[in-house]
């Protein structure tokens, strides 16, 4: 069965270097100094403006002017810092618009099943089977240690039987040079 309809191709699901690529680019969007720093301070900064009619009435025109002047500055202190040596806007862009997405899906009621398994460039992944939501790199991780794993059984029996093997190759080859 494939499902045509999937965001992902099925073929994907058992291409290891999927998985790893995938890994790799959450974890060096959500575990580098820049993002880390920078998008906390943003998250501030977003909550300050979201409640911005509140903390006049709160903290006072000045107090908040002044909150939000500091918070200004800490980013551009930040994006000045570490620009040069960390970060990768493009990336950072692309990881948050595949989280609000997922998110959509998962908020709309269309929640096919493929989609909720296995969402690409997510920050975290929900486990089948059990339900249980870990960090997506570790996820991909394990996905490509249980490839490993089948990988070198894999190896392992055609070692082990591998005269049998070849005894099926030769007839095959001498089945086709009969005709």
């Amino acid at each position: 069965f494939i499902n045509k309809s999937a965001p992902i191709p099925e073929i994907c699901q058992i291409m290891p270097s999927r998985w790893g690529f995938e890994a790799l680019c959450i974890m060096q969007d959500s575990k580098n100094s820049f993002h880390s720093r920078y998008d906390s301070v943003q998250k501030e900064f977003d909550d300050l403006i979201l409640n911005e009619d509140e903390l006049k009435k709160e903290l006072g025109r000045k107090e908040y002017n002044n909150k939000k002047a500091e918070l200004l500055n800490e980013l551009d202190e930040v994006r000045n810092e570490l620009k040069e040596s960390y970060g990768n806007a493009e990336l950072n862009n692309r990881m948050k618009e595949s989280a609000e997405k997922y998110e959509l899906d998962q908020s709309s009621g269309d929640n096919r099943e493929i989609s909720s398994v296995y969402p690409m460039f997510t920050v975290q992944k929900e486990c089948p089977l059990t339900g249980y939501i870990m960090p997506a790199y570790i996820y991909n991780s394990l996905i490509l240690l249980l490839f490993s794993i089948v990988m070198s059984f894999m190896s392992v029996m055609m070692l082990v039987y591998r005269e049998k093997i070849a005894e099926i190759f030769q007839k095959i080859q001498y089945g086709k040079n009969k005709n």
